[in-house]
């Protein structure tokens, strides 16, 4: 996982992600089955973290660009979210963030960033299925 302070470095240079991709992915990418890389921790649901709220997209495409660079491209790219920044979670198809949190994440890019061939993803611990929307 991408600790939070590193996010805004990260969000801000290609350089930075790829450094952390090489650093603390790639050492252990050829022994370990990595199927998921998470940016953050619940950044959107600590307030002392806002200043990083608007640099996790962008990490997360940074992280993502860094990934296909080393053409590693069977792990997906994350993030992380608390129950609390959500006003509705269910249907998932009608799930909203709550009024307090308005635009933390640009849609549009976000739904260029996490279009992909293979829209669910299977929780291993639980068994839950997400899909992409």
């Amino acid at each position: 996982m991408v600790p939070n302070q590193a996010i805004v470095n990260i969000s801000a240079s290609e350089r930075a992600a790829h450094t952390w991709v090489r650093t603390n992915l790639l050492p252990f990418y050829r022994r370990v089955r990595i199927r998921t890389l998470l940016v953050g921790n619940e950044v959107l649901s600590d307030h002392a973290n806002r200043p990083t709220w608007f640099h996790l997209v962008p990490a997360m495409h940074n992280i993502k660009l860094a990934l296909a660079s080393l053409c590693i491209r069977n792990v997906k790219v994350g993030t992380t979210f608390a129950m609390d920044t959500l006003e509705s979670s269910f249907p998932l198809s009608r799930g909203t963030f709550l009024p307090s949190r308005p635009n933390l994440i640009p849609l549009d890019y976000a739904d260029a960033l996490f279009r992909t061939a293979k829209p669910t993803y299977t929780d291993p611990i639980n068994g839950l299925r997400y899909t992409n929307l």
